[in-house]
């Protein structure tokens, strides 16, 4: 299942790209560490221009947004994820690691526990994160900012 289809997708695939070269370039040695983290399915205001009988029933499936937090800060914090990690790829649902369908939604939220998961191949790809690195700083160098590599 290929799941960067939509530009939703598109932009986890970049993030996680982005951490891998980010890790690649300037992490383990001096004592840092870059990871990605997909708190799974959240019921925030990514979802305020829905119809309010889906925003109640998101509100209802999905975490909240505190719970969701909770993966986010033990990624920061963890022992696991001290450098020189190599770059993990955490979840905030149970069975994440188990079925890719886990990855969005879930009756069961990881909370402050971090769920080791795979992200795709095409995520994995370091040819691809080199190739976003290097896209994303000509774009902003074209935009004026002054960046030295």
């Amino acid at each position: 299942r290929e799941p960067y289809i939509s530009l939703y997708g598109l932009s986890k695939l970049a993030q996680i790209s982005a951490t891998t070269e980010l890790h690649r370039r300037f992490g383990g040695g001096d004592g840092i560490a870059f990871h990605t983290v997909n708190p799974g399915g959240v019921a925030s205001d990514i979802w305020r221009g829905y119809p309010a009988w889906q925003r109640l029933l998101f509100s209802a499936i999905l975490a909240q947004t505190e719970t969701a937090a909770q993966t986010v800060v033990e990624a920061c914090v963890s022992e696991e994820g001290n450098p020189p990690a190599a770059p993990g790829y955490w979840n905030g649902y149970f069975g994440a690691s188990r079925n890719t369908a886990f990855e969005y939604w879930s009756p069961l939220p990881a909370r402050g526990t971090l769920v080791p998961s795979s992200p795709s191949d095409a995520a994995r790809d370091s040819a691809f994160a080199k190739q976003v690195w290097d896209e994303s700083i000509e774009v902003l160098c074209a935009a004026g900012a002054a960046i030295t590599s």
